[in-house]
């Protein structure tokens, strides 16, 4: 299971609190955007926010492939990645529509696009379906690299991948829990910040609470206002708490 109904909170988004159950609703009304009309892998070109969250997860409940992109990469990079694994469906922030204008001139296909900002539909009507693999060895993300040696390329890794990953570090090692909160402020396109920062904390009925930037004030903010337990980082983050 990654995403069970409660009432608990889910995501702290600034001044906002999201339940498991709104949360959920929020996944049905985004996978019913696009159910039933032949989609195999939608991709999300966006910053960390909640929107984010629900586009990823409509993926699994419509059992497509979920392909997050980088989107601080140049517009030739980005169309790269779609061109090679071919997503149908694309959801983007607004701050990023200037950005994928220059991108689909670059795609060699059509694609749908949903701009985060206008999907405001009223989700109350919406059944909080909880989210599961249904087959545990279909691909779940396609991760694509850095780029370092090369242009980047696309790791599929499946529903039983993340899972491993997740009961390691919360049945076999109980480091995740639903009593830990956990900072969301690494890039979620990032395998590690994806698992570490939101599959892995909901998964166990956690709470994940997203600071607004990398600015040291946000994130000292953020920790102190959320009580929060566990911190997935990379130098530059520790460093900016140091300071």
């Amino acid at each position: 299971m990654f995403l069970r109904n409660s009432d608990k909170t889910a995501i702290v988004w600034k001044e906002n609190n999201i339940s498991f159950r709104d949360l959920l609703k929020n996944v049905n009304y985004y996978s019913t955007l696009y159910s039933g009309s032949g989609v195999k892998k939608i991709s999300i070109y966006s910053g960390n926010r909640p929107e984010w969250v629900y586009a990823f997860y409509s993926a699994w409940k419509n059992n497509c492939i979920a392909v997050p992109v980088d989107y601080l990469a140049q517009p030739d990079e980005i169309a790269y990645i779609l061109n090679d694994c071919r997503p149908e469906v694309i959801f983007i922030s607004r701050d990023m529509e200037k950005n994928f204008e220059e991108i689909k001139k670059l795609l060699l296909y059509d694609i749908r696009v949903f701009v985060f900002e206008d999907l405001t539909g009223d989700v109350s009507g919406y059944e909080p379906d909880e989210i599961y693999a249904e087959n545990v060895h279909d691909v779940a993300v396609i991760i694509y690299t850095s780029g370092t040696t090369g242009y980047p390329k696309g790791v599929m890794l499946s529903y039983d991948n993340l899972l491993a990953n997740t009961e390691a570090v919360s049945n076999v090692i109980p480091i995740y829990t639903d009593y830990r909160s956990v900072l969301v402020l690494l890039p979620l396109h990032h395998i590690f910040p994806l698992l570490g920062t939101m599959v892995m904390p909901l998964s166990v009925n956690g709470t994940i609470a997203f600071s607004p930037s990398m600015i040291a004030e946000d994130i000292i903010s953020t920790l102190q206002k959320n009580k929060i337990g566990i911190i997935i980082g990379v130098p530059r983050l520790y460093d900016a708490i140091r300071k």
